[in-house]
């Protein structure tokens, strides 16, 4: 588990971050079809910290969006589902996110689609820096009471993302049961979701479990 304290504090952080360039992109200024941040390497920081998320990933709306896109999580490319052609990315304000796919073909009211459709992110009630906050630090053992502190979530949408995170866990393990005879009789026999979730950060301790939790959580 990291240490959040010092002179950087996490709640200094995300203090400045939902008041400033963490919050918004409005002040970059960036128009559809400019290059972000995702030509970055540090984007593609295979393990990643609690600092380089907060730092690199979320700097911006766009360098967050950029990254989801680069591990797969929300779309790359989008086509319209009424004339098939590719959609435009467009900054709107009002969208979740600040940004929708808008189809510029369509003769008719243009079709629309926020950047989360078609992912497991969607219809999900947190911002995506949020989102990717609470995933760091559940994936790395913080408990509800830490995360509340660290995070300055409301307890009650911690609760109920904690509970959320604990199902995907369990339908993770479940799934890995069910489609790998060599999965092992113990974890396939283990029941509870306290039990399916250590099995699964026992599975993964060795390697980045943040990113391995968001790729479990998109491939069910």
């Amino acid at each position: 588990m990291e240490n959040l304290h010092g002179s950087n504090s996490l709640n200094e952080i995300l203090k400045y971050g939902r008041k400033g360039r963490y919050a918004s992109s409005s002040s970059r200024g960036v128009e559809c079809g400019v290059k972000w941040n995702c030509r970055n390497k540090r984007l593609l920081k295979k393990k990643i910290s609690l600092m380089h998320l907060l730092k690199v990933i979320c700097a911006s709306q766009e360098s967050c969006i950029d990254w989801l896109k680069s591990q797969g999580l929300i779309p790359k490319v989008v086509f319209c589902s009424t004339c098939r052609n590719k959609m435009k990315f467009e900054r709107k304000e009002s969208a979740v996110d600040g940004f929708v796919w808008i189809c510029k073909e369509c003769k008719t009211e243009s079709p629309q689609c926020s950047t989360r459709d078609g992912s497991w992110l969607e219809n999900k009630n947190l911002s995506l820096v949020d989102i990717l906050l609470f995933t760091y630090l559940w994936s790395h053992g913080f408990t509800e009471v830490q995360i509340v502190k660290e995070a300055n979530l409301e307890p009650e949408v911690v609760k109920e993302w904690n509970q959320m995170y604990i199902d995907i866990c369990e339908a993770v393990e479940k799934k890995n049961a069910m489609n790998d005879e060599n999965y092992g009789d113990e974890n396939a026999s283990k029941s509870g979701n306290i039990s399916l979730v250590a099995a699964w950060r026992k599975k993964n301790k060795l390697k980045d479990p943040f990113l391995e939790f968001l790729k479990d959580a998109d491939s069910l």
